[in-house]
C-alpha cells in the first residue's frame, strides 16, 4: 500500500515522521519504509524549520486492503493521529 504523506513544521529544528508511522492490519503493526522508486518521490527524513513542508510516498507490506495508518509520538509511542484505509 502507498500513502502520499505531507508535513508541514510548526516549530524550528523539526524532522520528518516518516520512521513514526506504521500501518494496523487485523492488529498486527506494520512499518513504513521509503524505500521504493515506484512510489516516488520517497518521504525522507529532512529537517525543517517553521512553515517549511516535505511530502512524499511511504510504501507499506501489508496483508489487506483495509486498517490503519498511525502516526506516533516518538518519545512515548502515544498516537498522535490515525487515519482508516
Amino acid at each position: 500500500m502507498g500513502a502520499y504523506v505531507t508535513v508541514r513544521a510548526l516549530a524550528d529544528n523539526v524532522s520528518t515522521p516518516w520512521g513514526d508511522i506504521y500501518a494496523t492490519v487485523n492488529g498486527h503493526h506494520h512499518d513504513g519504509d521509503a524505500c521504493c522508486p515506484e512510489f516516488g518521490p520517497s518521504l525522507d527524513y529532512v529537517n525543517l524549520n517553521k512553515g517549511e513542508h516535505a511530502e512524499g510516498w511511504l510504501a507499506f507490506d501489508v496483508p489487506s486492503r483495509h486498517g490503519q495508518l498511525v502516526l506516533r509520538n516518538a518519545s512515548d509511542n502515544s498516537k498522535i493521529a490515525v487515519w482508516t484505509f
